[in-house]
């Protein structure tokens, strides 16, 4: 099994659907494990939303990140900073006190052509 497998493997196993919601969601443990596999996968996560599951029911955070290419910033730069970036986000989101904040991480593509270095 090659590491792009194992990402997607783990959010298609981990993840909660959401009706009208392309991307899986996943609680911020879960997300930080995914950004690990996508970080071995060469997958640079560009971002993503926040939801929060109360009383069963899931709604929207209105909350986001996102990581944008900076100007002359390599592919791989590129992709060690959305990780970074991605990880920070999700290890200091607040939890709410009658709720657990979901993910969803919008991710690349493909890998990268190459792996960072």
């Amino acid at each position: 099994m090659n590491e792009k497998s194992d990402y997607d493997d783990f959010v298609q196993d981990r993840g909660v659907p959401l009706e009208g919601i392309a991307d899986l969601l996943l609680s911020a443990d879960d997300a930080i494990a995914a950004v690990r596999l996508a970080r071995n996968a060469g997958i640079p996560i560009l971002g993503g939303e926040v939801y929060v599951r109360r009383s069963g029911a899931i709604s929207p955070a209105f909350a986001s990140w996102d990581t944008d290419r900076k100007p002359g910033e390599s592919l791989n730069e590129y992709a060690r900073r959305t990780w970074n970036e991605t990880e920070e986000y999700l290890r200091a989101y607040p939890k709410p006190e009658d709720g657990e904040p979901l993910f969803a991480l919008v991710r690349w593509s493909s890998r990268l052509p190459s792996p960072p270095t």
